[in-house]
């Protein structure tokens, strides 16, 4: 039975002497971190973070591939532009592929809630063998002296992409161009030509609020390889305070698979996915596995500044903000605000644990033109970020819109859009992000 999943291993990976590679690695769980298929989705991020992949596919078989990734995002405080470092190393018997990038994403706001990237990467890709993994029956066989004295090859590999986001829901396009698609090996009788395929990608999905707790977020992903051959993959999961997650996958050849994720400290998310073939031949080569580890690089002050409450201090889809210097406070004291003219009117020199901020009437409907900073599905979490801006010496308040049953914080209200446009263009909100929202 060994032999049998070796065999059809080896047909699969070399197909007698041809091969197709270049980031082909199947990411079960590309939805927890779409910047590594898409670039321009970096533009999306509201923080620096760091993303760490381990995929084991075909585990039942020694020399099965194996993929390590690295991902770090690099968002701008202008929240335009983004820079990204990726390197990825595949693994499959005794060859490996290295693959390495560096990226850049320029986005376009459309309009109170959407945007659109367009992202470039550009990178090299590097292929050797290490001999110290081949199996063989002689040490003097020809074919592995020749790898061994065999340098790696090299090729440059460009990536281009586009992503789209409004409210919960995002798309992408992303394609890859390599100047020389492939590798070609001569060893004494041997020869092996490795194709590098360039790769498109299509991905979506969107993130349904269930509750004000709770969320549903099914992704799709479709791939092509040289326009002939295509593969998908889909997600739902459903997560909880954003705290843990579930999830069911599928994907082309029968895979079948589940995952789960949880947060074991603010700004650190771990999740594992295990994914089972159901096709007769392919059971033999046994189950996929995946780790990821994803870790906010400001997760510290975030923690910091959220210290007086164990609750997370935004959910995936919350506008994250950074608490400034506090002002210096005065004698402690109590006070209950339930409006913006309210906390205004106590200054800006008290102890924001003496501020309780009542909650909203949800029935009522706040119309006007808001120049928003914050969406929260959890009124809890938009009364801290309100703290968090008072922190940094400013006012804003919050209300309820019934259509996307969301919490939003805003900093100013205007009569007119051109009046809240004029006003964006000629002043800074030392906010990482703010849009126009109106509501009727």
């Amino acid at each position: 039975m060994k032999n049998m999943k070796l065999r059809m291993l080896l047909v699969s990976l070399l197909m007698t002497g041809v091969g197709n590679a270049q980031i082909s690695s199947r990411l079960e769980q590309y939805y927890n971190d779409v910047t590594v298929v898409n670039a321009a989705a970096m533009g999306a991020a509201s923080s620096p973070y760091v993303s760490l992949f381990y995929n084991r596919s075909y585990a039942g078989v020694n020399g099965a591939p194996q993929n390590m990734l690295a991902n770090v995002v690099l968002p701008s405080s202008n929240k335009k532009t983004a820079f990204g470092i990726l390197y990825l190393k595949e693994s499959a018997g005794f060859g490996q592929l290295h693959n390495a990038y560096v990226s850049y994403s320029y986005g376009f706001p459309l309009g109170d809630e959407s945007k659109l990237s367009f992202g470039l990467s550009a990178g090299v890709l590097s292929q050797n063998f290490d001999v110290s993994k081949a199996v063989y029956i002689s040490q003097t066989d020809p074919v592995v002296n020749a790898i061994m004295l065999t340098p790696s090859a090299t090729r440059a590999d460009f990536r281009a992409s586009a992503w789209y986001t409004y409210k919960g829901f995002y798309a992408g396009l992303s394609g890859t161009r390599l100047t020389t698609p492939g590798f070609q090996f001569k060893y004494y009788n041997y020869a092996a030509n490795v194709s590098l395929q360039n790769i498109a990608t299509a991905i979506a999905g969107v993130n349904i609020s269930v509750s004000e707790k709770s969320k549903i977020q099914p992704s799709v992903m479709f791939q092509t390889y040289n326009m002939t051959f295509a593969r998908w993959q889909a997600n739902v999961s459903w997560s909880y305070t954003d705290k843990f997650w579930l999830g069911f996958s599928a994907g082309d050849a029968g895979h079948l698979g589940g995952n789960a994720g949880f947060k074991p400290h603010d700004g650190v998310k771990v999740g594992y996915q295990v994914s089972i073939p159901t096709g007769a031949n392919s059971r033999l080569l046994g189950n996929t596995h995946e780790l990821y580890v994803g870790i906010g690089l400001n997760s510290q002050k975030k923690a910091k500044s959220s210290s007086q409450d164990n609750e997370s201090s935004s959910d995936v889809a919350d506008n994250e903000v950074e608490s400034g210097p506090a002002v210096q406070s005065r004698t402690y004291k109590k006070v209950s605000v339930s409006s913006k003219e309210e906390l205004e009117k106590e200054g800006l020199d008290l102890d924001t644990a003496g501020i309780t901020i009542n909650p909203l009437d949800s029935t009522a409907v706040s119309s006007g033109i808001y120049l928003v900073v914050g969406l929260h599905s959890s009124q809890l979490n938009a009364d801290k970020q309100i703290e968090q801006i008072y922190m940094m010496g400013r006012y804003s308040w919050k209300f309820y819109d019934p259509v996307n049953k969301s919490y939003y914080v805003y900093i100013r209200m205007f009569k007119t859009r051109a009046d809240a446009s004029q006003w964006i263009m000629n002043n800074d909100t030392g906010l990482p992000q703010a849009w126009i929202r109106e509501v009727k």
